[in-house]
């Protein structure tokens, strides 16, 4: 029979791989990270949750729905797909994410002229 993880044993995990997200607190995550993910409307649910980077980082769908209040699933996409961003960044929010040079050919500061 295989036992579950625990709550305590998930955000042990997710301190040891990432230590930047121990210095994100609950109003980080409650105020300029949900701002930046625009859902600024669960800014109230997550605060008195005390929800923080640690804690956003082992967050599924189900915890969002039963928990935080969050039942547009759309809306819950668009907080785990933040949090996906945050794991790709390492959870250190200096990180500045810039497109791929492919996007753009060879130059950056190549001017298009808009199709009309």
């Amino acid at each position: 029979m295989e036992r579950s993880k625990s709550p305590y044993a998930l955000l042990l995990g997710s301190v040891r791989q990432y230590p930047n997200a121990s210095k994100l607190d609950h109003g980080w995550v409650s105020t300029a990270w949900l701002d930046s993910v625009g859902l600024s409307q669960y800014s109230a649910s997550f605060d008195s949750q005390l929800v923080d980077a640690r804690l956003l980082n082992v967050l599924s769908r189900k915890d969002l729905d039963k928990h935080l209040n969050v039942h547009n699933k759309f809306h819950q996409s668009s907080i785990l797909h933040g949090v996906h961003l945050l794991r790709m960044m390492r959870f250190d929010v200096q990180v500045r994410v810039t497109p791929p040079l492919y996007l753009y050919g060879s130059s950056l500061s190549r001017e298009v002229e808009p199709t009309v």
